[in-house]
């Protein structure tokens, strides 16, 4: 029975050890192959087998013999080589096994899979562009990350490789750009990061748009752009685009180069000043688009004084193909005294104007008018309340000005006269 116990310490002070400090890679850091080294230890005499197993990758061989020349005080250590190959990068692990002895060896392949990226074009145009973006390789949970002017969002998701992503750039000056990318994707249970950057040349839309690109608040009109194409479009379309637009806002063309196309369209958005894409064909461009309004008429102001008494004569003109109907201006309380109150105009036709005298004291030399405005439109009654600063001057030469005209700043001109009143 001591002899039994004996040969049972020996031999576990006899068993195989790997030595992990031993333990490196050539070269040192693996692209898709090359050669593990490993080294092992034994206090015997003896003959050891050692197996190699491993998943997800090849390897050679898969089983030596190693002779020992070791005592119990001075261990005997052999190096061994495996050969390792993997088609796919990541962190495995290749195991060793001699009789009850087993290691655990993690093996990482570093070569990354080729991954090719390729914009649709390298010339984009100012103001809206939209490009291609083809990521070819394999992988998942792709997300691409654009650090440039991008419209929407700069980080896009795709489930797995290859992929199109969509980008719509805007840039406002031609020249050439830099667009840093990053790509994150994940492969083998390892998420990888890779940073790109392409160049972009930007230049001047080749659309060329003529025309007073304005229409009027919540009512219908017709939008007349001059339009010049670098390259005869035979058949399709030309889209107007944008979220203040309704109507018919797309029209057929053949054989067009340039000329002037009519759009029925409706002002969609409260006055002031959006974009607009226009496309035609391979092409499009970006325009501002003016909002005017509402109802589609302009208000213009003359001052008058006489003595203590001020007066603004408000011109209203009408420039919507709809009738403004019982149109009324009224002066509301305000830091001065109301002496004439307001004006009924009745109905306005298209290119009719007129206009209502509206008499007052001011309390001081600058003062803030406040107006009401109220006319029917496509059977709606509507009714604005409008502020409108009043400086003036008093002396022997005096002078008066409102500092604003209302709807719009600029004006049109009126073919017709002043509406005259029955």
């Amino acid at each position: 029975m001591k002899w039994l116990v004996f040969a049972l310490v020996l031999f576990s002070a006899y068993a195989i050890s790997m030595d992990y400090d031993q333990f490196y890679t050539a070269p040192a850091t693996l692209q898709d192959s090359g050669y593990v080294y490993l080294t092992f230890c034994s206090r015997a005499d003896e003959a050891r087998t050692i197996s190699f197993t491993a998943d997800d990758f090849m390897y050679s061989p898969s089983r030596m013999t190693v002779d020992f020349s070791g005592t119990p005080t001075v261990p005997d250590c052999k190096q061994v080589v495996v050969q390792v190959k993997s088609n796919d990068p990541g962190l495995f692990t290749l195991y060793a096994e001699s009789g009850s002895d087993e290691w655990a060896i993690p093996i990482e392949f570093s070569k990354l899979e080729p991954i090719t990226l390729s914009l649709s074009k390298s010339v984009v145009y100012t103001g809206y562009d939209t490009v291609s973006l083809r990521v070819g390789g394999a992988g998942r949970n792709v997300w691409l990350t654009v650090d440039s002017s991008l419209v929407g969002v700069d980080n896009l998701y795709k489930s797995s490789l290859p992929a199109d992503f969509s980008l719509t750039f805007h840039f406002s000056e031609p020249g050439f750009q830099e667009v840093p990318v990053t790509l994150q994707y994940e492969r083998n249970n390892n998420t990888i990061t890779r940073t790109y950057t392409f160049g972009i040349r930007v230049e001047e839309a080749p659309i060329k748009v003529s025309g007073d690109i304005r229409v009027p608040s919540e009512a219908y009109s017709n939008l007349t752009l001059g339009l010049s194409l670098p390259e005869t479009i035979y058949s399709g379309k030309v889209f107007l685009s944008s979220d203040c637009l309704g109507g018919s806002t797309s029209q057929s063309v053949e054989n067009f180069r340039s000329g002037e196309l009519t759009f029925r369209v409706k002002g969609m958005c409260d006055p002031g000043v959006y974009d607009m894409n226009i496309t035609a064909g391979d092409f499009e461009s970006s325009v501002p688009l003016e909002i005017y309004g509402p109802g589609g008429f302009e208000l213009f102001f003359n001052t008058d004084q006489s003595g203590v008494e001020h007066s603004v004569e408000v011109l209203i003109a009408n420039e919507d193909s709809e009738t403004m109907k019982s149109v009324s201006v009224r002066l509301l309380e305000g830091d001065y005294k109301i002496t004439k109150e307001g004006t009924f105009l009745g109905d306005l036709e298209f290119g009719d104007f007129d206009s209502a005298e509206l008499d007052f004291i001011p309390n001081t030399d600058s003062v803030d008018l406040n107006l009401k405005i109220s006319y029917t439109m496509g059977g709606e009654r509507i009714e604005l309340l409008k502020t409108v600063p009043y400086d003036f001057k008093t002396g022997s030469s005096a002078t008066f000005y409102v500092v604003a005209l209302l709807v719009i700043a600029g004006g049109a001109y009126y073919v017709k006269t002043r509406k005259s009143r029955s």
